[in-house]
């Protein structure tokens, strides 16, 4: 009797050709948040923004560098990766003029999307944390500072299930987010840019 791969061949039988199956890529965890910018040019009306789908330019064509995204890929991770999602997070950035910042937030409404036409997530902007950014005002009239919720980073979104587990991105898995403004926005005098942040773990090929 033969004994080899599980399984058990008899005497007289001819034995079986066995394939050995292909490794799996070994992955490590980080705690590598990934983000995404959006560019609204000033004076130009806005029905949406779009997130992760374009990792090389603004839609204006202008280049992006890593201080707008850490993207691998253009709406999905790069094979092997993989991502474990907690939470989703977002803020327009530093120096954002008043008028800009009020007409965002009060007009704005977030949406979250995988590989699907139904929202995972939908929210007014006003109701979703920007916690992780510099928080207060210096006064109402010059306040270039604007954050949603207090200045940590356990304020975002939660994205887990009702299980507490977070929601898992296989690679090649399409995702993205919108904001969408139901009656179109148009930055005033300067150039407006948002970024979106998913909390979470990044899987990584040793």
């Amino acid at each position: 009797m033969y004994r080899g791969m599980g399984q058990v061949i008899q005497r007289g039988e001819s034995p079986l050709v066995t394939g050995t199956p292909a490794q799996t890529a070994r992955l490590r965890p980080l705690r590598n948040p990934l983000y995404d910018t959006a560019k609204m040019v000033a004076a130009a009306p806005y029905t949406f923004i779009e997130f992760y789908t374009n990792r090389r330019a603004f839609a204006d064509g202008t280049a992006k560098t890593e201080a707008d995204t850490n993207m691998t890929a253009d709406g999905q991770l790069g094979s092997p990766l993989e991502f474990d999602m907690l939470g989703l997070t977002g803020k327009l950035l530093n120096g954002t003029s008043l008028v800009n910042i009020d007409a965002f937030y009060n007009a704005g409404v977030v949406k979250w999307f995988f590989h699907q036409n139904v929202p995972w997530l939908t929210l007014k902007v006003t109701e979703f944390p920007s916690g992780i950014a510099p928080v207060g005002f210096t006064t109402e009239a010059t306040s270039t500072i604007y954050a949603q919720g207090v200045q940590t980073l356990n304020n975002f979104w939660n994205m887990t299930d009702h299980l507490r587990q977070a929601r898992h991105i296989l690679p090649q898995e399409s995702f993205k987010g919108r904001v969408e403004f139901p009656v179109a926005y148009t930055p005033a005098a300067d150039d407006v840019y948002y970024v979106m942040v998913m909390l979470g773990l990044l899987y990584a090929a040793l």
